[in-house]
């Protein structure tokens, strides 16, 4: 979706890089994007999310995970779906890198990894 928007003018589109991933029973790894919405009708406080997320991507994927952690903890609470509050909504994006910043610090990759995130499940 991502890459063909941005073929036919994705100029119209906010779009958030989530993460690189590679998807159980696969090698080759992808970027995966969330379709935010139209620009001009995404919200300043959403536009926000979406750069500290960027941010914080960044430092996870150069292993600084006091950096990230710090991002994500500040994207977090701009999210537009929070659990507890946003019917339906177990987690957000935020809080998944969140978490996955405490097991890679707690069993850091090993040498050489490249930032991306191997599912374990499909």
């Amino acid at each position: 979706t991502y890459l063909d928007c941005v073929k036919h003018g994705g100029d119209h589109v906010v779009f958030r890089n989530l993460d690189k991933i590679v998807v159980k029973g696969r090698r080759e790894s992808v970027s995966v994007f969330e379709v935010v919405g139209l620009k001009g009708q995404v919200e300043d406080r959403t536009l926000e999310c979406i750069a500290i997320y960027a941010e914080g991507l960044a430092r996870y994927q150069a292993m600084d995970w006091d950096g990230a952690e710090g991002c994500f903890g500040k994207s977090v609470a701009l999210e537009q779906n929070q659990p507890g509050v946003t019917a339906g909504a177990a987690t957000n994006p935020s809080l998944v890198m969140l978490s996955r910043c405490q097991k890679l610090r707690a069993h850091p990759p090993e040498t050489g990894w490249n930032g991306v995130y191997v599912m374990e499940n499909k």
